[in-house]
C-alpha cells in the first residue's frame, strides 16, 4: 500500500530550471513536458514569443502535450477586453493568432478566470480533481528525503482519514434516521436571498426571491467538480447581478460603473443565506463536503485549513444525476420509414 503512495516535491517546472546545455530551447521544453505528469495552460492577453514557424512557444507546448496525451488543465481569461493594454497584444496579427489559439483551446475542456483570486481558486480545485481522477506516476528529486519520517507521517494521516471517514458514516446514518419523516423545501419552493449593495456594513438589505431549483441548477455547474465555498458565494452574486434591473436605485448606480466585475464587487450576499443554501442542499443529499488536500507547511507539518474560503463542496451522485438530467442532450428518436 505504501508503494502506491506518490510524493510530489517541487512539482512545478518552469524555464528558470533549464540547464545551460548544448540544446535549443524548444528541445529543452519538449523534454520537460515529456517528463511531466500534467500540463497546466494559463492564457491571458498575450500570444507570446514565437518560434521559427511563427507559432508561439505556448501554443507549440500545448500541441506537443496534446500529442503526447498528457492530462491538460486549461485556464483562459474570461473577459480579455478588460485586460490592461500593457498586458494585451496590440498588433492585429498577434491578436488574430491569440483568438485562433483561444478557439483551439475552447474545443477541449477548460475553465475561465478574470481575477488572480479566481484563477488561484480554480487552479487548485481543478488540479486536485485531476490528480484524484487521473493519477500519474509522480516524481521525487533525491535530496536526502527521510523516507522513514515520511512514511510515519503518511501512516498518521491515513489513520486520521480512516477515523474521520468512520465518523462521517455514523453521522450519515443518524441524519437519515432523523430525516425519514421530514420533507425539506425543494423544487419550486421559494427562498429569500438577502444581499447588500456597495458598503456591506451600512447598506440597506435587499431581497431576491428564487426557487430552490433556480439556485441548484445555477450552482450545479460550479460543483460538478469540487468548488470552494467562495466560488459558490460568487455564483450567488452573479445570480443577483443578472436581475439588478429589478432594483431601480441600484441599477441606476450600477450603469455608471466601468464593467461587470466592478458591479459584482459591490454586491454582498448575506452570510446566513449562503449557509442556508449549503445546508439545504446537504439535507437534500445533493452536495457533499470535499476534503481539503493536506499540504506540507513551511515548518514541515501537514495540515489543512478550515476557514470559509477553504471549504470545498461537490455534487453527490444524486446531485449529478439531477443536474445532468436537465442539461444533457437527449438523443432524437429514430423515425421508421
Amino acid at each position: 500500500q505504501q508503494q502506491n503512495r506518490r510524493v510530489f516535491q517541487q512539482p512545478v517546472r518552469g524555464m528558470e530550471i533549464f540547464p545551460a546545455a548544448d540544446a535549443t530551447p524548444w528541445d529543452l521544453i519538449k523534454t520537460v513536458i515529456a517528463d511531466s505528469d500534467y500540463y497546466v495552460l494559463i492564457v491571458g492577453g498575450r500570444y507570446g514569443s514565437t518560434g521559427p514557424e511563427g507559432i508561439s512557444y505556448t501554443e507549440m507546448e500545448y500541441d506537443f502535450a496534446h500529442e503526447l496525451g498528457k492530462p491538460i488543465i486549461g485556464f483562459v481569461h474570461g473577459e480579455p477586453d478588460l485586460i490592461p493594454a500593457g498586458k494585451s497584444e496590440m498588433e492585429p496579427e498577434a491578436r488574430r493568432r491569440l483568438d485562433d489559439f483561444r478557439n483551439k483551446i475552447a474545443k477541449k475542456h477548460f475553465k475561465t478566470w478574470i481575477t488572480k483570486d479566481q484563477l488561484k481558486s480554480t487552479l487548485i480545485t481543478s488540479l486536485v480533481y485531476t490528480i484524484r481522477t487521473n493519477p500519474q506516476q509522480g516524481w521525487v528529486r533525491n535530496q536526502g528525503l527521510d523516507n522513514q519520517e515520511l512514511l510515519t507521517r503518511l501512516a498518521q494521516l491515513q489513520a486520521k482519514f480512516d477515523l474521520l471517514s468512520a465518523e462521517a458514516e455514523e453521522l450519515k446514518k443518524i441524519a437519515c434516521l432523523n430525516s425519514e419523516n421530514k420533507k425539506y423545501a425543494d423544487g419550486q419552493d421559494q427562498f429569500d436571498l438577502y444581499f447588500g449593495w456597495k458598503d456591506y456594513k451600512k447598506s440597506k438589505a435587499y431581497r431576491k426571491t428564487l426557487s430552490w431549483d433556480n439556485i441548484f441548477y445555477m450552482l450545479g455547474e460550479t460543483m460538478l467538480v469540487p468548488a470552494k465555498e467562495l466560488q459558490i458565494k460568487n455564483m450567488l452574486v452573479t445570480m443577483i447581478y443578472a436581475s439588478l434591473h429589478e432594483y431601480p436605485t441600484i441599477y441606476e448606480e450600477s450603469i455608471l460603473l466601468k464593467n461587470s466585475y466592478e458591479v459584482q464587487s459591490k454586491i454582498h450576499v448575506d452570510y446566513l443565506c449562503l449557509r442556508a443554501v449549503i445546508h439545504q442542499f446537504l439535507a437534500l443529499r445533493l452536495i457533499e463536503a470535499f476534503p481539503v488536500p493536506y499540504q506540507q507547511e513551511s515548518h514541515g507539518n501537514f495540515g489543512a485549513s478550515g476557514t470559509e474560503i477553504d471549504r470545498f463542496w461537490a455534487l453527490t451522485e444524486k446531485g449529478r444525476v439531477r443536474f445532468l438530467d436537465r442539461y444533457a442532450v437527449l438523443a432524437e428518436p429514430v423515425s421508421s420509414r
